[in-house]
């Protein structure tokens, strides 16, 4: 979210007393609407409502970035649809919006080493050239963004998800 914010000039400010932060930004292709949840992650659908509300943005319009263990470190995969594959996170998305048909972007961040717990391994400092990658992938992932506003779903994923 850093990258994508900082490539498109976007500043996340948080609403008075809202469990969010967001930002929107006109750019080439169009209006680029941006929130971070501020909740646990496994309630980040609770804000949802209000941020559409805010931006009257729509389903067809949504990416949801997430990081995921079922990729290495570093790579991305769009997609248009799909279910929650255990993340808590998309789960209490697609409970509360109803449905499972809106755009994601996975950023893998590998799964923990041996003695790792999970928690400690996707909250805390990811190893030197783990964080290389993610970083990379992160700075991608914006630019990939970017280009949803101007190119079709498919041809970004024609680029992200093969790197």
């Amino acid at each position: 979210m850093d990258s994508l914010c900082a490539l498109a000039g976007i500043s996340l400010r948080r609403p008075w007393f809202r469990a969010f932060r967001a930002g929107e930004a006109v750019l080439p292709g169009g209006r680029l609407c941006a929130a971070a949840p501020l909740t646990f992650m496994n309630r980040s659908g609770d804000v949802a409502g209000e941020i559409f509300s805010r931006f009257s943005v729509g389903l067809p319009n949504l990416l949801v970035i997430l990081d995921t263990m079922d990729l290495p470190a570093g790579t991305l995969r769009l997609k248009l649809r799909g279910s929650s594959a255990g993340h808590r996170g998309l789960k209490s998305l697609i409970g509360v919006l109803g449905t499972e048909d809106f755009m994601r972007l996975y950023v893998g961040v590998g799964r923990p080493g041996p003695g790792t717990e999970v928690i400690a391994h996707v909250l805390g400092e990811f190893a030197q050239e783990e964080a290389v990658l993610i970083e990379e992938a992160a700075g991608r992932a914006a630019r990939g963004i970017l280009r949803l506003l101007v190119e079709s779903p498919e041809a970004v994923m024609n680029e992200l998800n093969t790197l």
